[in-house]
């Protein structure tokens, strides 16, 4: 069944799985096995259902609970899912997944502080993983933790120089950070345009950040041009947050004004 899994053949390693399950009813690692393969073809219901039933069968699986917390979060059921990471981490303490999904849970629901306890405790589990530091260089920067973030953010790109969210998340803070002795123009456009080139030229998130790096770097005219096409591609792909906030930088860039973001406090 994981062969056909991760070929990505999910129709038949359902099949599979649920013959095993016919012979063998409490046969924990099929029903976890099948969740996944429900997750990935987006029936998240189904995916619950086999979740909860190997948790029945094995309570102290820390595995089934993290992956049932991913699956309530999903159905915006925030509360169980929080308390499933929780009973996953009391399981197996060390558990970087549950550990990584609780902080980002965390910081969706606006607890930015015990987001980034979470997240600097996966840190410390692993120093060497890009998208915990990323994860947590989000937290730092709604903390109004900006120098943070940027440590974070560098320390991600040492570790996986090509990752887009971190040279994204790294440009638009060296190009909008309310303090000055954060930003750097010059250096915001050269990772934008890495960003930009890696993501095929489309992304409308991507783009946005080019045209604040380009106005902050005094390149207005193609800080102009580079967020019309965001503006054009977010209204493609009904991104209204990228759309309004485009629509709503545009006037400075058209006056020769870069974007800077509102001074946050820790």
């Amino acid at each position: 069944g994981l062969a056909l899994k991760n070929q990505g053949q999910l129709d038949q390693a359902i099949a599979h799985y649920r013959r095993a399950i016919d012979i063998w009813p409490d046969y924990v690692d099929a029903h976890y096995n099948l969740g996944g393969a429900y997750i990935e073809k987006g029936e998240i219901d189904e995916a619950l259902a086999e979740y909860r039933r190997a948790i029945e069968i094995r309570p102290d699986e820390a595995d089934s609970h993290n992956n049932y917390g991913s699956a309530l979060r999903e159905l915006k059921q925030f509360d169980q899912a929080e308390a499933e990471y929780k009973r996953a981490l009391s399981l197996r303490p060390q558990y970087l997944d549950a550990r990584l999904n609780l902080g980002s849970l965390l910081l969706q629901r606006g607890r930015t502080a015990e987001a980034i306890a979470n997240l600097e405790t996966a840190r410390r589990l692993q120093p060497n993983d890009a998208a915990t530091r990323v994860t947590l260089a989000f937290a730092l920067i709604k903390n109004g933790q900006a120098m943070q973030a940027v440590a974070e953010l560098n320390r991600a790109l040492q570790l996986a120089p090509d990752k887009v969210s971190a040279l994204n998340s790294l440009a638009w803070l060296l190009a909008t950070a309310s303090d000055d002795s954060v930003r750097d123009g010059k250096r915001a456009v050269q990772l934008a345009e890495r960003a930009n080139a890696l993501a095929g030229n489309n992304d409308p998130t991507i783009l946005h950040t080019l045209a604040a790096a380009y106005a902050e770097a005094g390149r207005f005219e193609e800080a102009l041009q580079t967020a019309r096409r965001a503006m054009k591609l977010a209204s493609r792909a009904d991104n209204n947050a990228v759309y309004n906030a485009i629509r709503d930088e545009l006037p400075l860039y058209e006056l020769g004004l870069p974007y800077h973001e509102m001074a946050k406090t820790p």
